[in-house]
C-alpha cells in the first residue's frame, strides 16, 4: 500500500459533525477548538482548528517514509507551527516563509512572501525519516520550493499531527492526503489534488443486489472513506 488516509472533510456534517471525526481519526479535539465550517478550498466544507489548540493526530503504523499533501489557509501570519511529522515540523513565518525543523533545530526556510493571509495554497512535505540520512523536501501548488539531504531527521514514526498554530494563527485545512513509501505507486506526491466525497443518495432494495451494513452495526454510523 502506498496511500494511506484521504480526506475531504465534506461529508461529517452530514452525519453529526466534528464528533464524527474520531471514527477516523486518532485524537479530534471538540468544538470550539476544532470544528468542521464551510468556505472550504472549492466551497465545499474544511476543517479549522483554533490557534493555539492541540491539534487532530492520524496514528497509522511506524514508517521512515511519509508524503503529506493538503490545503492550507491561515488567518495570521507569524512564527508557528501546525504540522507535525515525527520529530519534523512545518511552520509559518511573520514573513510570509515557511520553515521545515527537527524539533528546535531549523533545517530549511523558504523566500520571504511564500504565503500570504486568506489565500488557500496547497502544500506538500515528504520525509525520510532517518538520524543521519534523512530528506525532506517541500512543495507549495505543485512548486518544489526546498530540498535537503544527508540530514538529522529523527526516527521512523506513526504519527501526523495537525495543530492550531499559536501567535492568533487559525488554521483551515482540506483536501488532504497521506502516502507512506512502500509499494509501487502513490509513495511520494501526489500534487495539489482536489477529493469529492460521494454519498449514497438512497437505501438498496434490489432484490440480489449488495447490501452493505454499517460500521459498528446501527443505521447511524459514519460511511468510512
Amino acid at each position: 500500500m502506498a496511500t494511506r488516509f484521504v480526506d475531504s472533510f465534506d461529508y461529517y456534517t452530514q452525519f453529526g459533525g466534528i464528533e464524527q471525526m474520531s471514527r477516523k481519526w486518532t485524537r479530534v479535539p471538540v468544538t470550539p477548538v476544532a470544528e468542521i465550517i464551510a468556505g472550504g478550498r472549492f466551497g465545499g466544507n474544511c476543517l479549522k482548528i483554533a490557534a493555539g489548540a492541540a491539534g487532530c493526530l492520524v496514528a497509522i503504523d511506524e514508517q521512515a517514509t511519509w508524503t503529506v499533501g493538503f490545503a492550507w489557509q491561515t488567518n495570521n501570519l507569524s512564527v508557528a507551527a501546525f504540522l507535525q511529522i515525527g520529530s519534523i515540523w512545518l511552520n509559518s513565518n511573520a514573513n510570509g516563509s515557511l520553515t521545515v525543523s527537527r524539533t528546535a533545530t531549523s533545517l530549511f526556510t523558504t523566500s520571504a512572501g511564500t504565503l500570504t493571509t486568506g489565500t488557500w495554497y496547497y502544500l506538500e512535505l515528504k520525509v525520510f525519516l532517518d538520524p543521519s540520512v534523512g530528506e525532506c523536501t517541500l512543495r507549495v501548488n505543485g512548486i518544489q520550493k526546498v530540498t535537503i539531504g544527508g540530514v538529522n531527521t529523527g526516527s521512523p514514526a506513526a504519527a501526523i499531527t495537525f495543530d492550531g498554530a499559536g501567535g492568533g494563527n487559525t488554521s483551515l485545512i482540506d483536501d488532504l492526503y497521506i502516502n507512506d513509501g512502500t509499494g509501487t505507486v502513490n509513495t511520494g506526491f501526489s500534487g495539489p489534488i482536489q477529493l469529492m466525497a460521494i454519498l449514497p443518495n438512497r437505501d438498496n432494495t434490489s432484490v440480489g443486489k449488495h447490501q452493505w451494513a454499517p460500521k459498528g452495526g446501527s443505521g447511524g454510523d459514519l460511511p468510512q472513506y
